[in-house]
């Protein structure tokens, strides 16, 4: 099943969404714990402001009813605020409002003893009045009509079924008389606002979630539209086309990315650029001594065979031409596209005479100064026949001119092979197209002297295959030098 495609823009931003969704769920849960383990935790702001300010209006609305209006007032509140209210006298008793459905908890809170401070009164013993000629004052009896309030402060407690949050309020005096105390029921910390408003922190909420927005849109879509024009060019390069390039002011990893990505199309370009060039060399190449082979048979066609041999003899040589053709092209492709290179220790000093014996003409002299015991890591066949193409080539163009020289030195872990001559050399504007295929350097594409123009592409070919470079320079005041480097064992 394929799986749907989504934006990377999409899914940056809906991780930014999941993210706030978690931090305002941890918050959540927290905060739900926090007053869960502390209910008067609540009062401690602005809501126990609130609920006073409300009290103190109840209060006042009180004591300019009559008694026995309170039940009317309550619903007023009740319907404004969407709490449950209870008016209850000095001795716990409900006046008004609500039922007597009241936990038992509460009711312990309700009816606790207090002192003037709000905590629980001591227990001490009765003081004995003082020995004086004063009759005695009469001691205070219990209150009537059971125990009375204390003064007390703000309180919340969770109880009930289902669970509920009840708040104590003491009232001011409305009237000659008791103060009395207000019970506040709340099925849910979002009853009337009070407890917990949930207005500030959704637009809190909100506010950060457009903040947000703002702030990481521009990144997203700066980035989401670099990775689209890399995604068009390297699309345009699967197709062929090589010519646009990334211009990307960016120094971050996408920049880094374009440039790669500018790189491999420019080198595709010349990759492909050489392979048409191969393909209209080889022909150009091989359809010379075709045509005259052609000609030759037309002519042998025409004549008596008493003339044939010496025609025949020209047919041999354009086989001959043909035949080492086609072998320089073999040896070309399987440079290029070998198979199971291995790369191992080889001692330098005795390739390069087994190279040098292979070409060795009569008369001709190598001065070799390669250090005994020089290792390097490469491909021995390969290595070996990148030597000799180059020391086959110094033979051809200047092996009449003086010795030819094969030097090396071990420079930052790589083997540098250095073959040179005192030949000529080659013009300037053609020394960075010599090592392209059937490139020759003479201006006639005669093959009297540049044979094929495969020899140093070989070489080429076999060093990158072992990891190495190779670089041609013309040597001063005369002479040409191709220096080889490649990794030290």
């Amino acid at each position: 099943m394929k799986r749907p495609w989504i934006p990377l823009a999409t899914k940056v931003l809906l991780g930014l969404f999941l993210n706030l969704a978690i931090v305002g769920a941890t918050f959540t849960t927290v905060l739900v714990l926090q007053i869960r383990i502390n209910p008067g935790w609540l009062l401690a702001g602005r809501a126990g402001e609130r609920l006073r300010a409300v009290a103190d209006m109840l209060a006042g609305d009180l004591g300019r009813m009559q008694p026995g209006d309170e039940a009317g007032v309550l619903e007023r509140y009740h319907v404004a605020y969407d709490l449950d209210l209870m008016l209850l006298d000095p001795t716990g008793r409900i006046i008004a409002g609500g039922s007597n459905n009241i936990p038992a908890q509460v009711q312990q809170e309700i009816v606790r003893p207090r002192n003037g401070n709000g905590g629980p009164r001591e227990n001490r013993p009765p003081e004995e009045p003082p020995a004086s000629d004063a009759a005695p004052r009469p001691r205070p009896g219990p209150p009537r009509g059971g125990p009375r309030l204390g003064p007390i402060r703000h309180s919340v407690l969770r109880a009930g079924t289902p669970p509920a949050y009840w708040i104590l309020i003491p009232l001011p005096p409305m009237r000659p008389g008791p103060a009395l105390v207000l019970l506040v029921r709340a099925p849910s910390l979002w009853s009337g606002g009070f407890l917990l408003d949930v207005r500030p922190w959704i637009l809190a909420g909100a506010g950060a979630l457009v903040l947000s927005v703002l702030f990481w849109l521009p990144i997203v879509r700066g980035i989401t539209r670099d990775i689209h024009r890399m995604a068009s060019r390297t699309e345009d390069i699967a197709a062929g086309r090589f010519e646009a390039r990334l211009v990307l002011t960016r120094n971050d990893e996408l920049g880094r990315l374009s440039g790669a990505i500018d790189q491999m199309a420019s080198r595709l370009a010349h990759h492909v650029a050489g392979q048409r060039r191969f393909l209209g060399d080889a022909a150009h190449e091989l359809s010379s001594p075709l045509a005259r082979m052609q000609a030759i048979l037309a002519i042998l066609e025409s004549r008596p065979p008493t003339d044939h041999p010496a025609y025949l003899l020209d047919l041999q040589e354009e086989l001959d031409e043909m035949a080492s053709l086609v072998s320089e092209l073999l040896s070309f492709s399987r440079a290029l596209h070998g198979r199971d290179i291995r790369l191992e220790p080889l001692e330098l000093r005795p390739l390069v005479e087994r190279a040098w014996a292979r070409e060795y003409q009569e008369g001709m002299t190598l001065l070799i100064d390669v250090p005994a015991g020089l290792h390097v890591l490469a491909d021995a066949q390969l290595l070996q026949r990148g030597v000799a193409n180059l020391l086959r080539n110094a033979v051809r163009y200047a092996g009449s001119a003086g010795p030819i020289s094969a030097t090396a030195r071990l420079a930052n872990q790589r083997a540098v092979l250095s073959i040179s001559d005192l030949g000529p050399g080659v013009s300037p504007e053609s020394l960075p197209r010599l090592f392209e295929p059937f490139f020759r350097p003479e201006d006639s594409r005669s093959r009297e002297f540049g044979g094929a123009g495969l020899g140093l592409a070989i070489v080429k070919t076999c060093i990158d295959a072992c990891r190495g470079t190779v670089t041609a320079s013309n040597r001063n005041p005369a002479g040409f030098e191709v220096v080889i480097q490649i990794p030290a064992a």
